[in-house]
This record gives C-alpha cells, sequence and structure tokens, in this order.
C-alpha cells in the first residue's frame, strides 16, 4: 500500500519515502484496527487524500531545496577556488532563492499539519480547522475528547505535539 500511496503522489523520492512512511502505515492502521462504522471510514477517506496530497507537496519542496542548495553549494565552491582576493568576498551569494525554497517547505508543512487535523472529527468527533497554536489545541482536544479506551494510544502522539510545541512555534514565526 505504501508504494502506492507514495507512487500516487509524487512521494517517490528518497524523502517522498521517507515522509510518506510515516503516513501510510497510520491510514492502514486507522482502517484496519479501529472499530469504526463504514460511513466513518468513508468520511476518513477525504481527509487522509488531501494530507497525502499535502504530503507529496512537502516531498516536492524538500526536494527542490536540496536540489537548490547542492547547485548553490556546487557553485559557492566553485566561485571560491576561482577567487585570489586577499578577503575572497566572490564566493558571497544571495541567499533569497535558498529562502524562497525553506519558506515553500515550512508552508508545506503547515499545510500538511493543518490537513491532517481534519481526520480527528470522523475518529472523535474533534473539528479543527487549522493545526493552531503551534499543536497545543490540538494536544488540548486529543485529551478532552479521546474515549478513554483510546487515550493510552494517543499518549504518544500528545507527548510528540507539545514536546515539538517550541521549535514548531520558532519555526512559525521565521516564516
Amino acid at each position: 500500500m505504501q508504494g502506492t500511496l507514495t507512487s500516487l503522489f509524487k512521494m517517490d523520492s528518497a524523502r517522498g519515502m521517507e515522509i510518506g512512511a510515516g503516513f501510510t502505515p497510520l491510514c492502514f492502521e486507522l482502517n484496519q484496527f479501529i472499530d469504526l462504522p463504514d460511513n466513518k471510514k468513508e468520511e476518513l477517506f477525504e481527509p487522509i487524500l488531501s494530507t497525502m496530497k499535502k504530503l507529496g507537496r512537502l516531498a516536492d519542496a524538500t526536494d527542490r531545496y536540496a536540489e537548490l542548495e547542492r547547485a548553490k553549494m556546487e557553485q559557492l565552491i566553485e566561485r571560491h577556488k576561482g577567487d585570489t582576493s586577499s578577503i575572497q568576498v566572490s564566493h558571497q551569494d544571495s541567499s533569497t532563492e535558498l529562502e524562497g525554497a525553506v519558506d515553500d517547505v515550512i508552508s508545506n508543512s503547515k499545510s500538511a499539519l493543518d490537513a491532517v487535523v481534519k481526520l480527528l472529527k470522523p475518529l472523535w468527533n474533534i473539528n479543527l480547522a487549522t493545526y493552531g497554536d503551534a499543536g497545543l489545541q490540538v494536544s488540548k482536544s486529543l485529551k478532552r475528547n479521546v474515549p478513554r479506551g483510546f487515550q493510552s494510544s494517543v499518549e504518544k502522539l500528545i507527548k510528540l505535539i507539545e514536546a515539538s510545541e517550541p521549535w514548531f512555534r520558532k519555526l512559525r514565526d521565521i516564516r
């Protein structure tokens, strides 16, 4: 299933496979191990597809950044080799292209997180529009709304969200 989904959403690069590898098993587990009525399983379909599309865009943005960085570094090394000045200023380069590529990765990451929270509605009737507040709203909603029988299952997710909050907030603020 993973190879099919990652290829379908154009995530067949190394980074795309890495990104898809984290999400597609989750989709399989949701379908296989969570006892949901068929209509609720059908409600999961759209958020899963939306998230996969966003993850595909994230994989593309990450690949574009890596390729641009590689090309810029090669250019920098070549210019540095030919720079005979005492202060070697010719190797300095404008980083606006790389900054734009980083912004694309950040934007696509946020977009994927906004899409994945839509999975919470059919699962536990948690209706969030976005990942928002660096994930703290998601964490609070999971703690309050997930039935006791599932709390141990989402405990790792809650810890991951809460541990990621400081760097995610910094990342968001940089943008």
